[in-house]
């Protein structure tokens, strides 16, 4: 593979410089008055913290993260809460759901993150620097590779595609952009084909569970020796499927202490009702027609525990690190087919529903039928008898069988 592919990762920490003041002892009467406009400071802003904390309004509210040195997944999270519907005081409930949420932010970075080591255990970065090593991973990235077994979701090991497609999604041209596509660029499919070829083979690579949190990178020595002589350093990475499941994630945190009065989605449309009993929920659907996108209708729904969106253009303004459109119209994303490494989407958007499913085990039902192209609307459908029900679009038209839903079209 031409070295023009790699990605080159260069991770950079900044921080401000301190520098030591040393004061003198003279200046007495300056130093108190200094002493004193810092107290009246601290007064003002105690006052202002008790008044966002006791002084809380109730009804629906987007909740914010605290203030926290930790990297966590908060820019591209939302939580949506209505404070005070418990019965506790909502400046009170705020304060604490805030921290519930805050703390399931910055967790949930440190056990999907396949860029930084873990903290506390190994997570994807780990697995990737120590592949045919056993290692502890967190329970609930166990608990997410078993579930990615479960469903036999090996887009997993698309790991090397996942990262030089990011190249093509971040192009400024046509020009730069078709150096980094498949479709248009032949070296590149076959390094693509390769790579896809591997990724379907337990034999060449595989994520085995030992039990006790425990697992190993399985990678053959046919795989290590092409990974070497390509600089490949990413085997494993979830992707567009990482939001799945830290949405669930965090859905689970709020749950398990008595939060359950809202919704956290994240911004490429993976939602987690916490309470799917006494509301029910808005939200808009979106289509292509050729190379238009926009709004094509409003839809209510009810009774649901997760609702995923998969569509083949971007909408929101973090998006346009998946995908990528030329001057013709023509759209690349970030569903990469295990049969080639290419993107595939059988039909521009897709919208789905459960019942009792979460955002992850709705993804993983759906991406058989959506990364390829040809669209069986029959066997999407068929997903009913799981609880997963769907809104598609076409032509600048929406088709649904979802249940207990109030479609109303936009003019």
């Amino acid at each position: 593979m031409s070295k023009r592919y790699v990605k080159t990762r260069v991770k950079e920490r900044f921080g401000p410089k301190i520098e030591k003041v040393n004061i003198s002892e003279k200046s007495f009467w300056p130093r108190a008055i200094a002493a004193g406009v810092l107290l009246l400071i601290g007064t003002i802003l105690l006052a202002h913290s008790c008044a966002r904390y006791f002084g809380t309004q109730d009804g629906w509210q987007e909740i914010t993260i605290e203030s926290s040195q930790e990297t966590n997944y908060s820019s591209e999270f939302s939580l949506q809460y209505d404070i005070g519907r418990s019965g506790v005081s909502a400046g009170v409930e705020k304060r604490n759901v805030t921290a519930v949420y805050t703390e399931a932010l910055t967790e949930a970075y440190d056990i999907f993150n396949a860029d930084e080591q873990g903290k506390d255990s190994a997570n994807l970065y780990d697995l990737n620097q120590h592949p045919n090593e056993t290692l502890t991973v967190s329970k609930e990235l166990y608990q997410a590779l078993e579930t990615l077994e479960q469903y036999d979701a090996r887009w997993i090991y698309l790991g090397p595609v996942y990262a030089l497609s990011t190249n093509l999604f971040q192009s400024e041209d046509d020009v730069i952009a078709s150096d980094y596509d498949p479709y248009r660029e032949q070296s590149l499919a076959d390094f693509y084909q390769k790579i896809a070829d591997f990724a379907r083979d337990p034999q060449q690579i595989q994520i085995e569970k030992k039990g006790n949190n425990q697992v190993c990178l399985k990678v053959s020595q046919e795989y290590m020796q092409f990974a070497k002589d390509n600089e490949i350093d990413q085997f494993v990475e979830l992707s567009y499927m990482r939001n799945a499941f830290v949405c669930d994630y965090i859905a689970d945190k709020l749950t398990e202490e008595g939060y359950t009065n809202g919704f956290v989605s994240s911004y490429e449309g993976y939602t987690r009702y916490l309470n799917r009993e006494d509301y029910s929920y808005t939200g808009t659907i979106y289509g292509r027609n050729g190379a238009k996108t926009g709004k094509i209708a409003d839809e209510t729904i009810s009774g649901m525990n997760a609702t995923v969106v998969l569509k083949d253009f971007a909408v929101a303004d973090l998006e346009k690190y998946r995908y990528y459109k030329y001057g013709d119209g023509t759209a690349r994303s970030s569903y990469m087919s295990l049969s080639d490494g290419k993107d595939y989407a059988a039909i521009p958007y897709l919208y789905a529903a459960s019942e009792n499913s979460g955002c992850a085990e709705i993804l993983l039902q759906l991406l058989p039928h959506y990364i390829t192209d040809e669209w069986d609307v029959d066997a999407v459908y068929a997903l009913s008898k799981n609880g997963i029900y769907v809104i598609y679009t076409e032509n600048g038209k929406a088709y649904t069988n979802l249940p207990n839903n109030e479609y109303k079209e936009s003019p």
